[in-house]
C-alpha cells in the first residue's frame, strides 16, 4: 500500500494506492499546511539558547566551592538536594552559577559542608566551623 498526500491551494487530497486500485479518502485528521517561505519573507528563527553564565564573581566563586565541596564529599548532586532540602536541578543551577542558595538554604549547605557560608560564598579564605 503507498499513501500520496498532494496539495494544491487550499486543497489536501490523499491518496491510497494498493495493488488492484487507488482511491482517493478524506483526510481523518485536519492538515495544517506552513507557508512557504519567500525570499522576501525571511523565516522567523529563535535563536538558540546559550549556556548562561555566572553573573558576578560572588556567584562564580559560590558555584566553584559548591561543586568543589560536592564532589570533595562524593556526593551526586541528587544526594545534595536531599541533604539540603532542594532539587538535583536546584544544585546543578547553583554550580553554573546560575542561581544562588536562598539564605536558608545557604546555611544548610554550610552545615552540611561544615564551613560557613561566608567560606561557600568566597568572602573568607579559612574554612572555620
Amino acid at each position: 500500500m503507498k499513501i500520496t498526500i498532494c496539495t494544491h491551494g487550499d486543497d489536501v487530497d490523499v491518496l491510497v494506492e494498493t495493488e488492484d486500485e487507488i482511491k482517493q479518502v478524506e483526510p481523518k485528521v485536519e492538515i495544517r499546511k506552513k507557508p512557504m517561505i519567500t525570499p522576501d519573507e525571511p523565516e522567523e528563527i529563535e535563536p538558540e539558547k546559550q549556556k548562561e553564565e555566572p553573573k558576578t564573581e560572588i556567584n562564580k566563586k559560590l558555584a566553584e566551592n559548591i561543586l568543589k565541596e560536592r564532589v570533595k564529599n562524593k556526593w551526586t548532586q541528587s544526594a545534595l538536594g536531599q541533604l539540603t532540602g532542594t532539587t538535583q536541578a536546584a544544585v546543578s543551577s547553583w554550580e553554573r552559577g546560575i542561581r544562588e542558595p536562598e539564605e536558608e538554604t545557604m546555611k544548610r549547605l554550610a552545615h552540611v559542608f561544615k564551613c560557613d557560608a561566608e567560606f561557600l560564598k568566597g568572602e573568607q579564605e579559612e574554612r572555620q566551623k
